[in-house]
């Protein structure tokens, strides 16, 4: 509507049309129209070089939004030089205009975020995020951009404290300038996402349940983005345990996702997946089967016979037809499973898949095949994850559970006492993991 309006005060080649041009370019960009967004700052660009008075502002402007340009047609280095030229031309000819100069140390670190540059981006930020704070205050939108992508960096970098405090700024700020908006939506599912990563359920759920609202009344009920919400407060309600009220999650994410993206799509898979696993929670086998067999046909069709989801779709199959003690059946399925693994080159699934071969030899008698899985899981477990890991302490467990049943009676207490050691430093010496391998040490002397 400005645009509208400033065309019919000033004509169509007027200069001054060439900040909303590039807004709205901005806002398209925001919203994955990359196509349009281009046409609109390849415009602003035009205006921009029409102004005979622009002078070294003007020129900074215009290699800004070309480097835009370059890295919305992903050529990174080349928008890095123009933002790097930009910055030396604001910064010597142009230095009362620091908001611009605070934008462009944001948009130096995306591009260093991409590249995977991480140091440099996290210095950047917070550069611009210090500038932005000066220049505009500590609760413009631009601030809660910065404060977003430092949450992002924090968190590739594990530190999953701090980007949560990032989260909850840029949150306050979005809720005041946007409310109810996509933003304010994407940072509750974020604020979400981490806190059930470290454990906050209760800060989780509120987050969920709120983009779910927003979700619902920005695009419908019925709209994929509701199923995404839907589908994540299944995934944190399975992992509290109330499996009633996952599944009732995931039914809804599935209803939606069949009718609005087909009973082939990748997202159906993924939530039929998430309902055997909870329904194997559960004790419901049977049920989880069908719809981990349903969700294995999607992800073959979709992804291919060797994709890494088909190789989990696969164990967790194995598992639970060795669980109903169809045995010959789960060494089929996860030999299969190996074999995709192994061709995926994740080292930490080749060994959870080996451990569930083992404890299927062991069902059927063959200690040898399942001592030489073991053997091999703990390998792969010590390499990957450090001699004292959790899982190193339970692939020992299945090591001296299946030497026990070989009457190698010190062999399995060695096992068990490397594994007891294990769980005491991690856990403490009271915790439930601790007593039940004082149960199986304990065994071993009758």
């Amino acid at each position: 509507e400005a645009l509208r309006s400033k065309q019919v005060d000033l004509g169509e080649d007027h200069p001054e049309l060439a900040s909303t041009y590039h807004h709205i370019g901005n806002c398209l960009s925001d919203q994955g129209n990359v196509d349009d967004a281009i046409v609109h700052f390849e415009e602003a660009i035009r205006l921009k070089e029409l102004d005979p008075d622009g002078g070294a502002e003007r020129d900074a402007d215009v290699l800004t939004i070309e480097g835009i340009l370059h890295n919305l047609e992903g050529n990174q280095e080349q928008g890095l030089e123009c933002y790097e030229k930009s910055l030396q031309i604001l910064v010597t000819k142009v230095p009362h205009r620091k908001e611009k100069v605070a934008s462009l140390l944001h948009l130096i670190g995306c591009v260093y975020l991409m590249s995977g540059e991480q140091k440099k981006a996290m210095k950047l930020f917070e550069e611009s995020l210090q500038a932005r704070r000066k220049v505009l205050g500590f609760v413009h939108l631009d601030v809660a951009s910065t404060l977003f992508n430092m949450a992002f960096l924090h968190q590739t970098r594990n530190r999953l404290d701090r980007a949560l405090k990032c989260l909850e700024e840029a949150l306050k700020i979005r809720q005041l300038r946007l409310p109810d908006s996509e933003k304010v939506a994407v940072t509750h599912e974020k604020i979400g996402s981490l806190a059930r990563a470290i454990g906050k359920t209760k800060k989780a759920q509120i987050a969920f349940e709120e983009a779910l609202r927003i979700r619902k009344l920005i695009h419908g009920e019925q709209h994929e983005a509701v199923a995404t919400v839907l589908q994540e407060l299944g995934d944190l309600m399975d992992d509290l345990g109330e499996y009633d009220s996952a599944m009732s999650y995931y039914i809804d994410s599935l209803d939606i996702r069949r009718n609005r993206l087909g009973l082939d799509d990748i997202a159906v898979a993924e939530t039929l997946y998430s309902m055997g696993y909870t329904l194997h929670n559960n004790d419901e086998a049977e049920r989880a089967l069908v719809c981990f067999e349903e969700s294995l046909s999607i992800r073959r069709y979709q992804l291919g016979e060797d994709s890494k989801e088909v190789g989990d779709t696969l164990n967790m199959m194995g598992f639970l037809k060795a669980k109903r003690g169809e045995l010959d059946d789960a060494l089929t399925l996860l030999w299969d499973a190996l074999r995709i693994r192994k061709l995926q080159e994740d080292h930490v699934k080749v060994s959870e898949t080996l451990k569930n071969i083992g404890n299927v030899h062991r069902e059927k008698q063959e200690q040898e095949l399942a001592v030489e899985c073991y053997e091999e899981c703990l390998r792969i477990r010590r390499a990957e994850l450090g001699p004292d890991h959790e899982k190193v302490a339970d692939a020992l467990i299945a090591m001296g559970n299946v030497q026990s049943d070989m009457q190698r009676t010190d062999d399995a207490m060695r096992s068990y006492q490397e594994a007891l050691k294990i769980r005491t430093l991690v856990f403490g010496e009271h915790d439930e993991s601790v007593a039940s391998v004082l149960q199986y040490m304990g065994t071993m002397e009758f």
